[in-house]
């Protein structure tokens, strides 16, 4: 579930500082007053976009957490990628809807691998966690994870043109 707040212009600082929490399986994200946020269903808009690009970075600072023990992860934490809510939208109309755009099916990939990488390193042992594999494992999901970002950031770009 994706709750959306607008903050007064009392609380634009915490906009500035982009704080966003995160409670089970809730996201809360906080936009600035005047944010006009509108729910297109399937319908790729910017918002919705802007969503998905927060939850994946929030994945890597959460798989980064576990890695450090600081976060429990389990698989049932994990969402199948066209499932998750950028995965709906992007299952949805945005593959037609963008079939133009030059990085669509890499995007479409890079976002599956996303997802089976955060299993697979929720999978993988602690001390095998702990050792250069896993911190190499790691560093290589957050590469991708910067890469699938970078993409939707494009594509945001475009959705802005169109």
């Amino acid at each position: 579930m994706i709750l959306i707040l607008t903050l007064n212009k009392k609380c634009s600082y915490v906009v500035l500082n982009f704080v966003e929490l995160w409670s089970q399986q809730t996201l809360l994200i906080f936009l600035p007053a005047g944010t006009e946020v509108v729910d297109g269903g399937d319908k790729m808009d910017v918002t919705n976009l802007q969503v998905g690009i927060i939850a994946h970075l929030q994945w890597k600072s959460k798989l980064a957490d576990f890695f450090y023990g600081v976060e429990e992860l389990t698989l049932a934490d994990v969402p199948d990628h066209t499932r998750c809510d950028f995965g709906k939208l992007l299952y949805g109309t945005v593959l037609e809807e963008f079939s133009d755009f030059d990085e669509m099916s890499t995007l479409e990939n890079l976002h599956k691998e996303v997802h089976d990488d955060i299993k697979t390193l929720i999978q993988m042992p602690l001390e095998e966690r702990k050792g250069a594999k896993g911190k190499q494992a790691l560093d290589e999901f957050k590469k991708k994870c910067d890469r699938l970002v970078e993409i939707m950031e494009h594509l945001e770009v475009q959705a802005k043109q169109n």
